[in-house]
């Protein structure tokens, strides 16, 4: 009786579990007001506006503002700029704040580039344990060091993020990028 009663608990468990999964064919989110659902879109709509990459939000002429989201948020989405949608980031104005660093170029047998070095903005996620940064290229003819401040202070970078090609390496970085300590 105690096995028969066991068998059957985990057949209902397992059944209203399998209810609860059930896939569908739409997507639901919750309005803000917390009421019942108010927008429904088909899953390949809404893969459509995935693709079509970040949302633009003008705001004082940035495109994407990375210093109004978490830590982690702007990680993941500096990950996305770099590694998965690059191009639908083109041409766009970025804004965002991290730590500056800056980085020695070396030639094709490891030896430093004399007078050759790049600055950028530095992000690391909520648990610092990865990081990731962008480029930057100063519009003003600013020069490392002088112009710069020192390696780990926090910076505010705002650019147009570009993409090229130099020495069959693609080149991910912020043109004309104006700098801001603190």
């Amino acid at each position: 009786m105690k096995r028969r009663c066991s068998v059957l608990l985990a057949l209902v468990i397992t059944l209203s579990l399998c209810a609860c999964g059930r896939g569908g064919e739409t997507a639901v989110t919750s309005s803000d007001s917390g009421g019942a659902a108010s927008n429904v879109l088909p899953s390949p709509a809404r893969a459509q506006a995935e693709e079509d990459g970040p949302e633009v939000i003008p705001s004082s002429g940035v495109d994407i503002d990375l210093t109004a989201l978490s830590s982690t948020m702007v990680y993941s989405q500096v990950y996305d700029m770099l590694y998965f949608s690059p191009e639908s980031y083109r041409g766009k104005t970025v804004k965002m704040r991290g730590s500056f660093e800056a980085y020695q170029w070396v030639d094709k047998d490891g030896q430093p580039v004399k007078d050759k070095v790049s600055t950028a903005c530095v992000v690391a996620d909520a648990t610092a344990c990865c990081a990731e940064g962008i480029e930057f290229v100063c519009g003003d003819g600013s020069v490392y060091p002088q112009d710069y401040p020192e390696i780990g202070t926090e910076i505010t970078v705002t650019g147009t993020f570009q993409i090229d090609e130099e020495e069959g390496f693609t080149w991910y970085y912020l043109a004309d990028a104006e700098m801001d300590r603190g």
